[in-house]
Protein backbone atom coordinates (compact mmCIF):
# COMPACT_ATOMS: atom_id res chain seq x y z
CA UNK A 1 0.00 0.00 0.00
CA UNK A 2 1.90 2.79 -1.37
CA UNK A 3 -0.60 5.83 0.33
CA UNK A 4 1.19 4.16 3.62
CA UNK A 5 4.57 3.87 3.18
CA UNK A 6 5.76 7.34 4.63
CA UNK A 7 2.96 7.62 7.37
CA UNK A 8 3.92 3.93 8.41
CA UNK A 9 8.14 5.25 8.31
CA UNK A 10 7.30 8.13 10.40
CA UNK A 11 5.42 6.34 12.91
CA UNK A 12 8.68 4.02 12.72
CA UNK A 13 10.40 6.97 13.65
CA UNK A 14 8.14 7.92 16.22
CA UNK A 15 8.25 4.59 18.35
CA UNK A 16 12.07 4.12 18.05
CA UNK A 17 12.08 7.39 19.91
CA UNK A 18 9.87 6.53 22.36
CA UNK A 19 7.22 8.96 21.57
CA UNK A 20 4.24 6.33 20.85
CA UNK A 21 4.09 3.09 22.00
CA UNK A 22 2.06 -0.15 20.02
CA UNK A 23 -0.09 1.14 17.49
CA UNK A 24 -3.74 3.32 17.84
CA UNK A 25 -5.93 0.15 18.10
CA UNK A 26 -3.49 -2.08 20.29
CA UNK A 27 -5.87 -3.20 23.01
CA UNK A 28 -8.59 -3.93 21.01
CA UNK A 29 -10.54 -6.85 20.42
CA UNK A 30 -8.86 -8.81 17.61
CA UNK A 31 -12.77 -10.34 16.91
CA UNK A 32 -14.08 -6.76 16.67
CA UNK A 33 -11.06 -5.06 14.79
CA UNK A 34 -12.14 -6.66 11.45
CA UNK A 35 -15.51 -5.18 11.90
CA UNK A 36 -14.29 -1.17 12.09
CA UNK A 37 -15.83 0.60 8.71
CA UNK A 38 -12.84 2.61 8.18
CA UNK A 39 -10.33 0.32 7.75
CA UNK A 40 -12.67 -1.68 4.80
CA UNK A 41 -11.80 2.06 3.17
CA UNK A 42 -8.19 1.64 3.86
CA UNK A 43 -8.05 4.64 6.68
CA UNK A 44 -6.55 4.47 10.22
CA UNK A 45 -7.84 5.58 13.17
CA UNK A 46 -6.00 9.31 13.38
CA UNK A 47 -7.57 9.93 9.96
CA UNK A 48 -11.13 9.88 11.67
CA UNK A 49 -10.15 12.82 14.60
CA UNK A 50 -12.63 15.62 13.82
CA UNK A 51 -11.21 18.65 12.89
CA UNK A 52 -10.64 21.72 15.25
CA UNK A 53 -8.22 24.43 15.80
CA UNK A 54 -5.83 21.87 17.94
CA UNK A 55 -6.31 19.55 15.06
CA UNK A 56 -5.29 21.73 12.64
CA UNK A 57 -1.96 23.17 13.90
CA UNK A 58 -1.13 19.69 14.45
CA UNK A 59 -1.86 18.68 10.98
CA UNK A 60 0.37 21.55 9.73
CA UNK A 61 2.88 20.53 11.65
CA UNK A 62 2.59 16.98 9.90
CA UNK A 63 5.76 15.84 7.46
CA UNK A 64 4.38 16.72 3.78
CA UNK A 65 4.95 13.35 2.63
CA UNK A 66 1.79 12.15 5.27
CA UNK A 67 -0.01 14.94 5.41
CA UNK A 68 -0.46 14.10 1.39
CA UNK A 69 -1.24 10.42 2.46
CA UNK A 70 -3.70 11.23 4.77
CA UNK A 71 -5.56 13.62 1.91
CA UNK A 72 -5.52 10.80 -0.65
CA UNK A 73 -6.81 8.16 2.21
CA UNK A 74 -9.81 10.25 2.72
CA UNK A 75 -10.29 11.60 -0.57
CA UNK A 76 -10.51 8.07 -1.76
CA UNK A 77 -12.49 6.80 1.34
CA UNK A 78 -15.00 10.04 0.73
CA UNK A 79 -15.10 8.68 -2.98
CA UNK A 80 -15.91 5.10 -2.18
CA UNK A 81 -18.51 5.96 0.48
CA UNK A 82 -20.11 8.02 -2.47
CA UNK A 83 -20.31 4.92 -4.85
CA UNK A 84 -21.56 2.69 -1.84
CA UNK A 85 -18.75 0.07 -2.05
CA UNK A 86 -15.46 -0.38 -0.77
CA UNK A 87 -12.12 -1.67 -0.96
CA UNK A 88 -10.96 -5.07 -2.10
CA UNK A 89 -10.23 -6.90 1.23
CA UNK A 90 -6.42 -7.28 -0.28
CA UNK A 91 -6.08 -3.68 0.13
CA UNK A 92 -8.26 -2.83 3.60
CA UNK A 93 -5.72 -1.50 6.64
CA UNK A 94 -4.61 -4.30 8.90
CA UNK A 95 -4.27 -3.90 12.91
CA UNK A 96 -0.39 -3.71 12.58
CA UNK A 97 -0.59 -0.59 9.71
CA UNK A 98 -3.14 1.34 11.86
CA UNK A 99 -0.45 3.26 13.52
CA UNK A 100 -1.02 6.65 15.15
CA UNK A 101 1.02 9.04 13.50
CA UNK A 102 -1.54 12.53 14.57
CA UNK A 103 -1.98 12.43 18.24
CA UNK A 104 1.60 12.85 19.25
CA UNK A 105 1.20 15.93 17.21
CA UNK A 106 -2.10 17.04 18.90
CA UNK A 107 -0.42 16.05 22.67
CA UNK A 108 2.57 18.27 21.63
CA UNK A 109 -0.47 21.71 20.45
CA UNK A 110 -2.51 20.53 23.85
CA UNK A 111 0.50 21.34 26.27
CA UNK A 112 1.68 24.38 24.49
CA UNK A 113 -2.09 25.50 24.73
CA UNK A 114 -2.05 24.68 28.27
CA UNK A 115 1.94 26.36 29.29
CA UNK A 116 0.62 29.47 27.34
CA UNK A 117 -2.94 29.71 29.70
CA UNK A 118 -0.43 29.05 32.56
CA UNK A 119 1.90 31.28 31.57
CA UNK A 120 -0.62 33.61 31.22
CA UNK A 121 -2.56 33.40 34.27
CA UNK A 122 1.07 33.91 36.15
CA UNK A 123 1.26 30.24 36.83
CA UNK A 124 4.80 29.78 35.60
CA UNK A 125 7.75 31.61 36.74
Amino acid sequence: MAQLKATLAFARKLAETGVIKGTATQGLNKALFPLSKYLKYGLLSDDLIKENDTVREALRRLPGDVFQERQYRLARAINLSSGKSVLPEAEWTKPEQDVSYLKPFIEQVVNEQNERDDWNAGRLQ
